[in-house]
């Protein structure tokens, strides 16, 4: 039932992203007022204002990172390269991926190529949105996460970039840290007995929902080593199931920095809808 209210909850923000285009397409040729939106209802007018924000960044570009994708694959090296440039200039990338986003080839080699580039990148589940934001200046935030073809809002509005700050931040927060060269979080030396770093991995995917492909991919690990790793720590938990591995893990806090708490991810998509539809 948990699940269920929490998947209402984030069908709820879909929702309201909706409302948006539907009151673009009905009024056809009015447009929002300048300064503070303006819709992006073609891949070539999308990825210009990308790149004009990308290649303007001074500080910081965030994004929230889920497939489909509106960029054709070939323009990945001309965005990595524009990548390196800002991140040349000091600006910082910080990128949450959709746990489930790994199944996806493109997905996955963009997080590989950006954080050899020294973005930060985590992971979570269920995003609610795809969006990217420049300096709190700018944002680009999809009107339809599974279609790209519905358009994007470019956001120029200070109270909604506020409330999309607050939405990433909450994300960033619960998120899983990833890198490929390995885990980022240690355990932590007082519990006996602890997993080693693979072990503790391999777990907090597992709590996000990732398949033993997806881990595999996200850790460049063989599908066979991922399910000798969980093997593995079912014998040190003394455990036989994936529920018992789950639970046990939990009992002795190697998952305690897991978004584990559906009623967290409602409070958030609860305040996020409620300052949308507001």
């Amino acid at each position: 039932s948990l699940l269920a209210r929490r998947s209402a909850r984030l069908a709820n923000v879909r929702l309201q992203a909706e409302r948006l285009h539907e009151v673009y397409t009905e009024t056809v040729d009015r447009r929002f007022i300048g300064d503070q939106f303006e819709v992006l209802d073609s891949p070539q007018r999308l990825n210009a204002r990308y790149e004009h924000h990308l290649r303007s960044a001074q500080r910081e570009v965030l994004h929230l990172v889920m497939p489909p994708y509106v960029a054709p694959t070939e323009q990945l090296p001309e965005r990595m390269f524009a990548q390196g440039e800002a991140m040349a200039r000091g600006v910082r990338f910080r990128s949450v991926y959709d746990s489930g986003s790994f199944d996806d080839e493109l997905s996955l080699r963009t997080a590989r190529e950006g954080g050899n580039l020294g973005g930060q990148i985590r992971l979570s589940s269920g995003l609610p949105m795809k969006l990217v934001m420049f300096d709190d200046v700018a944002a680009i935030m999809s009107l339809k996460p599974d279609d790209p073809a519905a358009g994007s809002l470019l956001v120029y509005a200070r109270p909604l970039l506020r409330v999309l700050r607050v939405l990433f931040e909450e994300l960033w927060e619960h998120g899983q840290p990833w890198s490929e060269s390995g885990p980022v979080a240690a355990p932590d030396p007082d519990l006996r007995p602890a997993p080693d770093p693979r072990m503790l991995q391999v777990l907090r995917f597992m709590a996000l929902g990732m398949k033993d492909d997806a881990i595999a991919r996200a850790l460049g690990l063989s599908r066979r080593t991922v399910q000798q790793t969980v093997s593995d720590v079912g014998a040190l938990l003394g455990a036989r199931t994936r529920f018992q591995i789950a639970l046990r893990a939990q009992q002795r806090g190697w998952l305690d920095d897991v978004p584990d708490d559906p009623g967290q991810v409602e409070h958030r998509a609860d305040q996020f809808a409620g300052m949308i539809g507001g």
